[in-house]
């Protein structure tokens, strides 16, 4: 995949455009390597539709407390998942994947119409928390899993390097059941070995 990266401080998804307007590069790297802030978005640019809009496959927001979100979409928006970060100690900690299952891929779909939507947490110590809900299901289902958390933790990028955030599976085991085939075979940056143009 060929990553080619927008900058805005704020891009509404349903239109696809910046607000109020795309940064420039310099004005995009003062903006992360701001110790203040302030609030920061990469976009796929892949895709632009017309002028000013593009359609995202991916977008990462970077806030000025340290937290990252990271969202991928289908071709039509609809967001399948997002891995949240927290800044501890200069580097980021996964602390959230929420996966959603929509009824079909034809159309796009909002975030509270998913059918199934599935959260894993994570906590320093190893401990995985599961929650899956499912439309018309009153169940919850909960589980604690183990596993190595030092996969869990990333390096705080480079302004630019965005490969290891923009992979979906980074450190989750390959054969993740959860994790959505278009999401392995659309963003896997690893099989590519692609880096993201500046």
């Amino acid at each position: 995949m060929r990553v080619v990266p927008r900058y805005a401080l704020s891009w509404n998804e349903i239109t696809g455009r910046p607000d109020p307007a795309w940064l420039d590069v310099d004005d995009a790297r003062a903006a992360y390597e701001s110790p203040a802030g302030p609030a920061l978005v990469v976009v796929d640019g892949s895709t632009p539709v017309g002028k000013q809009a593009v359609r995202a496959a991916w977008r990462i927001r970077f806030t000025a407390d340290g937290l990252v979100r990271v969202s991928w979409m289908d071709e039509h928006g609809s967001v399948l998942r997002q891995s949240y970060y927290e800044t501890t100690d200069g580097r980021l900690f996964r602390t959230r994947i929420t996966d959603r299952t929509y009824p079909d891929s034809a159309q796009r779909w909002l975030m509270y119409e998913a059918q199934v939507r599935r959260t894993l947490d994570f906590h320093p110590d190893g401990a995985i928390f599961i929650e899956v809900y499912r439309t018309g299901e009153p169940d919850v289902e909960r589980g604690i899993t183990a596993s190595d958390e030092s996969a869990w933790w990333l390096d705080r990028p480079a302004f630019g390097c965005w490969d290891d955030l923009l992979d979906p599976g980074y450190g989750l085991p390959s054969d993740d059941p959860g994790l959505d085939p278009r999401l392995a075979q659309a963003w896997d940056l690893s099989a590519t070995g692609t880096s993201a143009e500046v």
